[in-house]
């Protein structure tokens, strides 16, 4: 049989390939004046950059990988026969696209029968993209262009360490105000960076700790490889479970045991899941 990580560089290209083009048309629009912007039936914000840019990994993807799945925001899933699926997010911070706020990204998880052996996340705005494949090592290419393996912190210790926690609301919503309330009453600073790009500063070292609620499969799915190649911990709030059911976290190894104790009495539970 096999080794299905043998198979996955060339899907790894690919879909490097298509957040740098996805990434360029993006640009295009972001802080336009032009941009068209709905709402969908759940109340969130989507503009027609989003549906275009699955459109063109899903005819991508079929093209170049005709058997494969694909599971995104903006359209049904596609089912596939030879137990790969991409779980795409094309434009991941919708409204910080909108607002012009460059956290904005693309994310792209490359699934093998229900685990992620790949996963690229790319910042347009910020000239940042970060890929990994399972046992190959993590990559950044940062904004002048060269590439280098990013890596997690080295704090040991709660207390110097920098946390980003999500949205007020989405804890308060949920009845979790006191697990937030305690990270930002120990941790050195909480801060709010929003989107995907918290986990892309936990992978390159750059803040400690993010923890999250309410997130979807296509949010996080493109950083289990990029934060465990990176040396860092990506899960549930148990520690034990992948980020799948709107609970996540993801933290240097050192501050993993002070986090996951602060976030033990929200794990498991609330609403949110998806």
């Amino acid at each position: 049989m096999t080794d299905p990580t043998t198979n996955v560089q060339d899907r790894l290209e690919l879909a490097l390939h298509l957040a740098d083009a996805i990434g360029a048309a993006s640009l295009r629009e972001y802080q336009s004046p032009r941009l068209e912007v709905t709402v969908k039936d759940d109340g969130s914000l989507v503009t027609q950059v989003d549906r275009d840019s699955e459109a063109r990994i899903r005819q991508a993807v079929g093209a170049a990988f005709p058997d494969d799945g694909v599971l995104g925001e903006e359209f049904e899933e596609t089912a596939g026969g030879s137990g790969w699926r991409w779980v795409v997010d094309p434009i991941d911070g919708t409204e910080s696209f909108i607002r012009g706020i460059p956290h904005y990204c693309i994310l792209i998880g490359l699934e093998y029968r229900g685990e992620v052996l790949g996963g690229v996340a790319s910042f347009p705005a910020m000239g940042e993209v970060l890929w990994a494949a399972r046992g190959g090592g993590a990559w950044w290419r940062q904004r002048d262009g060269e590439v280098v393996r990013p890596r997690v912190s080295s704090v040991s210790a709660f207390h110097e360490a920098v946390i980003e926690v999500g949205s007020y609301r989405a804890f308060e919503k949920r009845g979790l105000e006191e697990v937030r309330n305690s990270i930002m009453r120990d941790a050195r600073r909480s801060r709010g960076w929003s989107d995907g790009y918290a986990y892309a500063l936990v992978a390159t070292g750059r803040v400690d700790g993010a923890v999250q609620v309410g997130l979807k499969r296509w949010d996080v799915s493109a950083f289990i490889p990029i934060l465990r190649e990176a040396g860092g911990m990506i899960g549930d709030w148990g520690g034990d479970g992948e980020p799948y059911h709107g609970f996540a976290m993801a933290c240097a190894p050192g501050v993993a045991g002070p986090l996951l104790e602060r976030l033990a009495p929200g794990a498991g539970g609330g609403a949110g899941s998806g």
